[in-house]
């Protein structure tokens, strides 16, 4: 059995994804803890934008959320109330595309990941394109709502290079128990169908070369883009969960372990065959946090221990010292000089 099915066999989302429905869920006046806890999701994701929630939980949540709204179509509504700029580093890059081509090969490639849980794609035939919506889950009511959401932003973004009143010409939800006759403006003017492994949306293969207009090309801050592509190897996994989550503070092992879907022991083997350890890769993303917040802020050198996760600063000194050969307040001192060195020049 591969790390990937003993880990967790539905891929990963970044928590920015879940926590777009818990807003939204929040105001419909939900308990959106108890919600998040019966899912067996990471109290921690609230302050870590960019940490991985398993697919297997954020579906547990969508379809409980859905059924304690009496909806199955909640996606929609989420996608009716953001923009790109909530979807955070997937939208930072998407609103970079020029064309509505390059937008699809930017989706494709952000969500080329085995371990994502939502992928992209793009199917050619003729003169007729399809923007594809797979999951590695079976099609459920969940699958249903992140497919709903990702197609309503899709169309939307178009929208803005294509015209206010396009639509595609076809929509295929793999979700087969969606009520056709309820007409969605979003939807509106397509035809509509249901079935099959993926959802996916067709249109005239001319409409990817349509340009956005340059004011909905601005990229969004790059502060609030909450990670990257999703890793698809075990290291990657927990080196891009414990970057995620350092601003959290404290935290083990087995914190980490139960927010990636897998037990402390599986996480260690995984690690130890690519001859990694969890404390030597805690180790490495301390350093590297410590060694940005050191020359990019002015938070003091004990603050930093402390928002590491070090009970002691001179515990955080003496690591640093020892993964850099100098003590923080040196190395601040030395990129400051650095710093007034290249503006002088």
């Amino acid at each position: 059995m591969s790390w990937k099915s003993r880990w967790n066999d539905a891929g990963y989302f970044r928590a920015d994804s879940v926590l777009r429905y818990c807003r939204y869920l929040e105001a419909t006046g939900l308990d959106i803890e108890g919600l998040q806890a019966a899912s067996g999701l990471s109290p921690r994701i609230a302050a870590s934008p960019g940490a991985l929630v398993p697919g297997r939980n954020a579906y547990a949540m969508l379809d409980e959320a859905c059924r304690k709204l009496g909806t199955d179509t909640l996606g929609l509504a989420v996608a009716r109330q953001e923009s790109l700029d909530e979807v955070y580093a997937l939208g930072a890059r998407l609103r970079g595309a020029r064309t509505v081509w390059e937008h699809i090969a930017i989706a494709t490639s952000f969500t080329r990941s085995p371990a994502c849980a939502q992928s992209f794609g793009l199917e050619r035939e003729g003169e007729r394109m399809r923007a594809v919506f797979r999951h590695r889950a079976p099609v459920s009511l969940a699958t249903h709502q992140a497919d709903l959401e990702a197609i309503a932003l899709t169309i939307k973004r178009f929208r803005l290079a294509l015209g206010s009143q396009w639509h595609p010409e076809t929509i295929n939800l793999a979700y087969e128990r969606y009520d056709h006759s309820r007409e969605d403006e979003i939807f509106f003017g397509s035809h509509i169908q249901s079935g099959g492994r993926h959802s996916w949306i067709e249109f005239p293969a001319r409409d990817g070369g349509r340009v956005f207009p340059k004011n909905s090309r601005n990229s969004i801050s790059t502060t609030r883009t909450g990670g990257g592509e999703i890793p698809d190897d075990p290291v990657g996994l927990v080196k891009s969960q414990i970057r995620a989550m350092l601003p959290t503070g404290k935290f083990s092992i087995e914190t980490v372990a139960d927010s990636l879907g897998t037990s402390r022991r599986t996480l260690q083997r995984s690690l130890s065959v690519h001859g990694e350890t969890f404390r030597t890769l805690l180790a490495q993303a301390r350093l590297e946090q410590a060694c940005s917040w050191l020359s990019d802020t002015d938070k003091r050198v004990d603050e930093i221990a402390f928002d590491l996760g070090y009970d002691d600063p001179a515990n955080f000194s003496r690591a640093f010292r020892q993964g850099l050969g100098l003590p923080p307040s040196a190395f601040r001192r030395a990129h400051q000089a650095a710093h007034e060195h290249d503006q002088v020049r």
